[in-house]
């Protein structure tokens, strides 16, 4: 009984001491022991929440850089989502005909443009060293539009004897050198803007060679009628008046 009483003693001092009290000036301090405890989870979630802020916010940062390079146009693109492969053939694909003709003419009608000097140097360009229309600004193009006069360019190849039917032998020299030239311009187009649709092989008895290539896979594009429009209303016509670039003297 004497040992069961001072075994209930000592554990009775132990739970006083778990919540000590204190005085001190007047007030009464309490220390429970499990706070000392409580706030290290905190801690660790805290220090793992700050590590993984700044290893990730300088990569989003560079990220946003990379995607928004300066064009005059940035405020019309508007994305879109379309079917990565087409049904048929477009007017643009067809056998030669005044009607493709036409259709092409009126795709890259708006090839050269008008630019400001702000715009330029927006673009890295020094204006001193461009060529100056007559009418004011500077003589520009939008890349898509330039790509788009390569394709027709490789389209002209296919039917030479229709589009080339009077070459020479410079002429084709030339020529060979301007479609590689676009070869390399698209193919270095195609390969920024990655399509990353998923294609599929079908069995198709009609083909020469059974398995078909097909997707029904869709893809982020942007609307084409603004883009078009806007150069429209900037364009200075296939063969404008422009001025040479005079850069003035250092001596």
């Amino acid at each position: 009984m004497v040992m069961e009483q001072k075994r209930l003693l000592v554990e009775e001092r132990d739970d006083d001491t778990d919540t000590e009290s204190q005085q001190s000036g007047g007030h009464s301090i309490c220390r429970p022991q499990g706070l000392k405890k409580s706030w290290i989870p905190a801690v660790l979630v805290l220090y793992s929440l700050v590590t993984t802020a700044f290893l990730i916010i300088p990569h989003l940062s560079t990220v946003s850089r990379l995607r928004l390079p300066y064009s005059p146009i940035s405020q019309l693109i508007h994305p879109t989502v379309q079917n990565v492969y087409p049904k048929g053939h477009s007017v643009f694909s067809k056998e030669p005909s005044s009607e493709v003709n036409a259709a092409w003419a009126e795709l890259v009608a708006p090839m050269l443009i008008h630019a400001s000097s702000s715009e330029l140097k927006q673009t890295h360009e020094d204006p001193s060293e461009r060529l100056e229309l007559a009418q004011g600004g500077y003589l520009a193009s939008l890349g898509v539009f330039h790509e788009l006069h390569c394709l027709r360019r490789l389209y002209w190849h296919m039917y030479e004897n229709v589009y080339f039917a009077n070459m020479t032998a410079e002429d084709r020299e030339y020529e060979r050198g301007h479609a590689r030239h676009c070869i390399e311009t698209i193919r270095m187009s195609l390969m920024c803007q990655a399509n990353t649709a998923l294609y599929s092989f079908e069995w198709d008895e009609s083909t020469r060679k059974k398995q078909h290539l097909t997707s029904k896979a869709k893809r982020q594009c942007v609307s084409w009628e603004p883009i078009h429009q806007w150069a429209s209303e900037r364009s200075v016509g296939l063969n404008p008046e422009f001025h040479r670039p005079v850069k003035e003297s250092t001596l």
